[in-house]
């Protein structure tokens, strides 16, 4: 029997053979082939037809940083405060308090967090704040009326920080251009808390409110001119183009916010 295997053992099938089979390794240079031809995505598409500043938004933004853009300009990322907007208020309020910077920070990080709609100004919360300020500054001299909730208290000192911005640029026979957001910002807070001294005082969360109301107002005008929703026209296109027709009959301040955003 084992000459049988010994002579037949080429002959025999080859499921018998107990030597390994090889088996076909993979087309690796035809893979590698075809990987090359791919479609590669259209970089250079967006490359050759935008600009750095014109491309859509998530191609321009940094880790971690909101893809919320919704203007139709050139994206420019919202600007960021320091020690110097808290310096600003201290000395428009007469004095320094910790709630300012308090504020700032609550205001920074709802503000980053809110949903894409929500960080920027709309014509309706625009209007509201026109109001209030007219309420508070052309008919109640300078003190809020009974009715004005905190937040609004807050949004209407904000306007009236942006109004002291356009004055201070008339009378400096300066040129319409960016606003200093760290001023604004500081301006806004600062006049928040005259308001809150001047309504006779109250609670540390209504001051608060006040506030922090004033801050997220700067930076939600602020983020809709950075957007270009103003266009050409700087802060007054854009508080203007908000306020639309809605703004007539709100006072000088109304007039003052169709020229100066």
């Amino acid at each position: 029997m084992s000459g049988y295997y010994d002579e037949d053992y080429d002959q025999r099938p080859p499921q018998h053979h107990s030597q390994p089979q090889h088996h076909p390794q993979p087309r690796r240079q035809e893979y590698e082939e075809e990987y090359e031809q791919r479609p590669q995505p259209r970089r250079q598409e967006y490359e050759q037809g935008y600009g750095y500043e014109q491309r859509p938004p998530q191609y321009n933004r940094a880790d971690g940083e909101s893809d919320s853009y919704q203007g139709g300009g050139p994206y420019r990322p919202p600007p960021q405060y320091d020690d110097s907007a808290i310096r600003y208020a201290s000395q428009h309020a007469g004095g320094h308090d910790h709630a300012f910077q308090e504020a700032l920070n609550t205001a920074q990080y709802q503000h980053q967090n809110s949903a894409s709609h929500q960080q920027y100004a709309n014509a309706s919360e625009v209007q509201a704040a026109a109001r209030t300020h007219a309420e508070i500054y052309e008919q109640g001299n300078g003190r809020p009326q009974p009715h004005h909730s905190p937040e609004a208290i807050g949004q209407a000192a904000a306007m009236h920080a942006f109004q002291q911005h356009h004055q201070q640029q008339e009378e400096a026979g300066e040129e319409r251009g960016p606003p200093d957001h760290q001023a604004l910002m500081g301006t806004a807070m600062g006049e928040a808390m005259k308001l809150f001294q001047g309504s006779g005082g109250g609670d540390n969360a209504a001051k608060m409110a006040m506030l922090s109301s004033a801050a997220m107002m700067v930076m939600k005008l602020m983020a809709s001119h950075n957007s270009g929703q103003g266009g050409g026209g700087g802060i007054a296109g854009l508080l203007g183009s908000l306020l639309g027709e809605g703004g007539g009959g709100m006072g000088g301040m109304i007039g003052m916010l169709g020229k100066f955003l």
